[in-house]
């Protein structure tokens, strides 16, 4: 079964024509590739055992199985008595599940119990379940840029790069299938595989299970290192980059897919040789425990840098520091995860390069440390901006009532703060006045019905500035939809009424106000979905597509509220 992937070029296209569109999550189509090297490269004993029938449908069928959200009855023959068992006792009732760190090394377990019961086909479709949630784990379409351009790219029929290429058809560059559909990007792939293979140890089962849910946050940082390559390298190849941006982008997308590989491979040998003992294999209350110290000392010391979207932006504040609007910026820790939102990762390096490029100074703020300590003065950073599209109450370490009281402290000695809101309270007390004028949504998302947004528009209180909307805000980008459903009451003092939705009959609907106390601004509230790109304007041109920006109108209305808070 070791052949080159580059002799089966054939099956692969064949494969990835069977994936159905629906399929567009995580890897989408890719997982078969993870799958497929996977299946080349498996221990003699699982690859002479298992049938033909059960590789190939573990390569077009079971390496997406985790992405439902069925029960495995369907599969109870397949996988036996005791691997149903297994899954009973851990609680993984889904196929989902399977994508949760504490769900993830129980697929280990039961292919332990697989192979001591030489039921090799069983293997082989924990085999493609654990590298299906693997792969998600680092998957670029996890990559805060790259999910929104997987999503956005395919919608703009009418923008396209610096060189005039469509950026609806790059969409397709930014998936690991994209790379088996060239002779070159077969070979990046192979070579890449190889040249990260990794080998059983001899770790412990135990240690091999730690290792299995720690994929979720190692993977991430991976992918966080790599993912705004993905989408640099997609544009410029589709822009006419020619091969050094094809080989650039072959090589970021392999990185990505073997990294799963080749780790479930190393977990598959380690499942062999355990098999091949009576020691007792089961996961307990203390390796769960240990697990969430290992995730928290992960959450405490990941470095801010480590983040290719972020690290060009860093300004760290340093003792000469002085009047510098401050930006929070918080790591990817796992998909779909953060204390701010996964959404907020995206406003703030867009925020920060806006700020870049209109000259005006500004620091990046970790998030953690606001959450740990006081926060700088307001002499050296008289404004910090929050973008927070999903704000936890806490988050590991990330502890939201001590932000809160920071914040708070902040203010109180003379401090502003611009919040940029999603879905989540308001923190309290810093921005209790505000949070006692919002008023009840008919929507649960929006201020509005979002099928109606296109005959809104969206503008200053003051009415001189209005943008219609080109679209509704409820697109499909996942994880990063714009969600804000404030609407606003204000008394005229201590909250004041600064942007509004004008709609039909020039109705107007408060979603944006600054806070005052003695007279002077202290906050600002407004929604995330003024800021998020491409709804208040369609571009025409996409460039520096790795290099998150607000659009005009985004500018405009950061820069504006900027200057109410400054009076």
């Amino acid at each position: 079964m070791k052949q080159h992937v580059e002799s089966k070029v054939i099956l692969i296209v064949l494969l990835i024509l069977s994936v159905s569109a629906g399929q567009a999550m995580a890897w989408g189509g890719g997982h078969d590739q993870v799958q497929e090297i996977m299946v080349d490269h498996l221990p003699s004993v699982i690859a002479e055992g298992a049938s033909k029938a059960a590789l190939e449908e573990s390569i077009t069928h079971w390496s997406h199985s985790p992405d439902s959200f069925k029960s495995f009855d369907a599969e109870a023959d397949l996988i036996g008595p005791n691997g149903m068992a297994t899954l009973k006792r851990y609680g993984v009732k889904r196929r989902y599940d399977l994508h949760h760190d504490w769900a993830r090394p129980v697929a280990w377990v039961c292919l332990v119990d697989a192979l001591r019961e030489k039921r090799y086909d069983a293997a082989v479709f924990w085999i493609a379940c654990m590298g299906h949630s693997a792969a998600d784990m680092v998957a670029s379409n996890h990559h805060p840029l790259a999910h929104q351009a997987t999503y956005e790219w395919p919608v703009l029929k009418d923008v396209t790069f610096e060189h005039d290429a469509p950026v609806s058809k790059a969409a397709g560059l930014l998936d690991l299938r994209a790379v088996t559909r060239t002779a070159l990007g077969l070979e990046i792939y192979a070579k890449t595989f190889d040249a990260m293979r990794l080998s059983d140890d001899g770790r412990s089962a135990s240690d091999a299970m730690m290792a299995i849910m720690m994929y979720g946050y190692e993977g991430a940082t991976y992918c966080a290192q790599r993912g705004l390559n993905v989408v640099r390298y997609a544009a410029e190849y589709s822009d006419g980059g020619g091969e050094p941006a094809e080989r650039a982008l072959w090589q970021n997308l392999s990185e990505l897919g073997a990294w799963a590989a080749v780790r479930v491979l190393r977990d598959v040998e380690v499942a062999v040789r355990v098999a091949a003992t009576d020691q007792t294999v089961q996961i307990d209350r203390a390796m769960y425990d240990a697990h969430q110290r290992q995730v928290n000392q992960w959450i405490i010391h990941r470095p801010l840098h480590e983040e290719a979207m972020f690290a060009p932006l860093l300004r760290p504040v340093t003792a000469a520091t002085r009047q510098a609007i401050g930006v929070v910026m918080e790591p990817t820790w796992r998909f779909n995860e953060g204390f701010l939102g996964f959404h907020a990762r995206l406003i703030a390096a867009s925020v920060a390069r806006t700020l870049s490029e209109s000259e005006r100074r500004y620091v990046t703020l970790d998030v953690r440390d606001l959450a740990a300590k006081p926060w700088p003065s307001s002499d050296q950073v008289p404004v910090v901006i929050v973008a927070a599209s999903q704000m936890r109450g806490r988050y590991h370490t990330i502890d939201g009532k001590t932000f809160g009281e920071h914040m708070d402290r902040y203010i109180q000695s003379g401090g502003k703060v611009l919040w940029i809101a999603g879905q989540g309270a308001l923190p309290r007390p810093a921005l209790s006045p505000i949070a006692s004028m919002v008023v009840d949504s008919p929507q649960k998302d929006w201020p509005i019905d979002p099928e109606t947004f296109e005959q809104w528009r969206f503008g200053a209180a003051t009415g001189k500035e209005t943008w219609p909307f080109v679209r509704s805000p409820e697109i499909g980008v996942g994880w990063q939809r714009p969600y804000c459903a404030y609407r606003f009451d204000t008394d005229g003092k201590a909250v004041r009424r600064l942007w509004e939705l004008v709609g039909p009959n020039q109705k107007a609907i408060t979603v944006g106000v600054m806070q005052y106390a003695d007279g002077r601004p202290t906050a600002a509230c407004i929604p995330i979905y003024a800021l998020h790109p491409m709804l208040l304007q369609y571009p025409k041109i996409l460039d520096h597509a790795h290099e998150p920006r607000l659009d005009d109108p985004g500018q405009t209305i950061l820069l504006k509220t900027l200057e109410r808070l400054a009076h």
